[in-house]
C-alpha cells in the first residue's frame, strides 16, 4: 500500500511540472492566399487617356499593381500614372497614387477587409505623344 501510493504521487508531481513547463499557444488563422489577376490587364493609352480595372478582394491583406511593360518605350523614358483604390461600380476613388510610374513601378496598399477595388493607369501629365501599349498585373488576397 505505500509503494502504490508512492506510485500515485510521483505521477502527480511528474504531471504538475509537465503542466507547468507547457506554454500555451494561440492558434492563428493563416493568411490569405495571394490572387493574381489573370488573364493579366493589357490595353493601350494615349494622351490624356486612362483605364480602370476593378476587381474584388476577398480578404484583408496586401494589394499591389505593377507596370510589366509600356511599348513602344525604346528608351524606358514612359512615365503614366498608376494608383490603387476603391471602386464604387462607376468610378476609381484613388487612394495610393505614383504619378511618375514607369515599367517595373509597383504601387503597394492594404485593403483592411475585402472589398471592391480598383487599379488605374493614365497619362496624367499630358506626356505621351504616341499610344503606349501597357500589360499591368494586379495581385491582391
Amino acid at each position: 500500500m505505500i509503494r502504490t501510493t508512492g506510485r500515485i504521487l510521483l505521477l502527480g508531481v511528474i504531471t504538475a511540472t509537465a503542466a507547468c513547463s507547457t506554454t500555451p499557444t494561440v492558434p492563428t488563422a493563416p493568411p490569405p492566399p495571394t490572387i493574381l489577376e489573370e488573364p493579366p490587364w493589357t490595353g493601350t493609352l494615349t494622351t490624356n487617356g486612362f483605364q480602370v480595372f476593378p476587381f474584388i478582394a476577398t480578404a484583408s491583406g496586401q494589394v499591389s499593381a505593377t507596370i510589366f511593360s509600356l511599348s513602344p518605350n525604346p528608351d524606358n523614358t514612359v512615365r503614366v500614372g498608376l494608383a490603387l483604390g476603391r471602386w464604387d461600380g462607376q468610378a476609381c476613388e484613388l487612394i495610393i497614387a505614383n504619378p511618375d510610374a514607369f515599367q517595373t513601378t509597383i504601387v503597394y496598399g492594404t485593403a483592411t477587409t475585402g472589398g471592391q477595388l480598383c487599379a488605374w493607369i493614365g497619362d496624367n501629365k499630358s506626356r505621351l505623344t504616341d499610344p503606349v501599349d501597357f500589360d499591368v498585373r494586379v495581385t491582391h488576397p
